[in-house]
């Protein structure tokens, strides 16, 4: 991501984040496209307040110019030799080797060690579910191409709509139901005897 990709005029409220290009190795070279793996996963994040001050801080920290690398890896990521101090794009599979793991290993007890790069969407996902959001606010936020992508990896985390369904007809009808009759057809009938 480049520092133009970052919207914080409305800052700490409305801060956002425009995911726009993808960053590929081919040849062992890096190569950024603009074109999206589907069109759903070119999109614009909303940022929580907290996450919005904690980017602020390191803006201020970058330089000013709008194509610059939100995030750099020393030495250009290990892709070239550039001048000392000069960061290129982080690669995605040295990153995860020399700061994801080794945090996760500091971090978490033994039991949890085994955390994998996307485990933290996964954790996104279930939280927004968790605190509300229908299917196509996770599908837009997480980028999927369809609400069936989403609700194929996730679904089952979303509160059945059985217990919410019984809950709305109780509350609809409640105590002022009326009692059930002896003369109601039952929903299956009993069958014709033979004559």
């Amino acid at each position: 991501m480049r520092r133009a990709d970052v919207d914080l005029a409305a800052a700490p409220k409305g801060a956002r984040l425009v995911v726009g290009r993808t960053l590929t190795s081919e040849s062992g070279h890096l190569i950024f496209r603009n074109a999206m793996k589907t069109a759903g996963s070119r999109r614009v994040v909303s940022l929580p307040v907290f996450l919005a001050n904690m980017l602020a801080t390191h803006l201020s920290q970058i330089p000013t110019d709008p194509a610059a690398l939100l995030f750099t890896a020393p030495g250009g990521g290990g892709t070239s030799r550039r001048a000392a101090g000069d960061g290129g794009p982080v690669r995605h599979e040295l990153f995860c080797r020399r700061v994801f793991k080794p945090a996760v290993v500091a971090s978490l007890p033994p039991d949890k060690q085994n955390r994998r790069w996307h485990d933290p969407r996964h954790t996104c996902a279930s939280q927004l579910i968790h605190s509300g959001a229908s299917v196509l606010l996770v599908q837009k936020r997480l980028g999927h191409s369809s609400a069936t992508t989403t609700l194929d990896s996730y679904g089952w985390l979303f509160p059945s709509a059985e217990a919410a369904l019984a809950d709305a007809l109780d509350a609809t009808y409640g105590a002022d139901a009326p009692a059930p009759q002896a003369n109601v057809i039952p929903l299956d009938p009993p069958a014709a005897e033979a004559v």
